[in-house]
């Protein structure tokens, strides 16, 4: 009964695996539809931003053809009714372009804040499992060392290890020391005799 029992906590860890892997694939799903968001931003705004380049060429073109006109038409108040029309128009293009970018810019920084967000949530869902793997590795570690069964008796050991190897004599300590007490003697002698000759 001893070794029977044991505790299988494999469906709880399994739970928050599962639970776990389908927040990693929402996880993933979602980046991946942000960084797609983010790039067809990121194009809009390059586009924005150039046809506001483009839209002062053609402005500082349209100063010039009325400055040009203003001169040479005599009819000077429908050349300045004209460049009046003309300016308005080119403003209210110009404001609607920069309200675009800036509403552009406005959502690209909401995916990118987004974007960091969710790299937390990554880290802390890569923690988590970690410490559960850890964990789990922790106990299967244990129940391997753990021992389910009774050690042998000494005899039995006794008996296994007298077939394998000679009975050790044990020596006591003071012998061992007086074997070797007279070696320093001796090669002093040596060295002494060496010396003299």
């Amino acid at each position: 009964l001893y070794g029977s029992c044991r505790i299988d906590r494999a469906p709880a860890w399994s739970f928050w695996e599962r639970r776990g892997s389908l927040m990693a694939q929402n996880r993933e799903q979602r980046a991946a539809q942000v960084a797609s968001e983010l790039e067809a931003k990121n194009a809009a705004l390059i586009t924005l931003v150039g046809d506001m380049g483009g839209r002062h060429e053609q402005l500082t073109g349209a100063v010039r053809y009325f400055e040009d006109q203003y001169v040479q038409d005599p009819s000077k108040e429908k050349i300045e009714l004209l460049t009046k029309e003309y300016l308005a128009d080119a403003l209210n293009t110009v404001a609607t372009d920069v309200n675009d970018i800036a509403s552009n810019l406005n959502d690209f920084l909401d995916l990118q804040a987004e974007a960091v967000d969710s790299l937390g949530t990554s880290l802390e869902m890569a923690n988590m499992r970690l410490r559960m793997l850890k964990q789990q590795h922790g106990a299967a570690r244990f129940q391997h060392m753990r021992q389910d069964k009774p050690p042998p008796p000494t005899d039995a050991r006794k008996t296994q290890a007298q077939d394998d190897a000679p009975e050790y004599n044990r020596v006591p300590l003071s012998e061992r020391l007086n074997k070797y007490s007279a070696v320093g003697i001796s090669l002093q002698g040596e060295a002494g005799g060496a010396a003299s000759s």
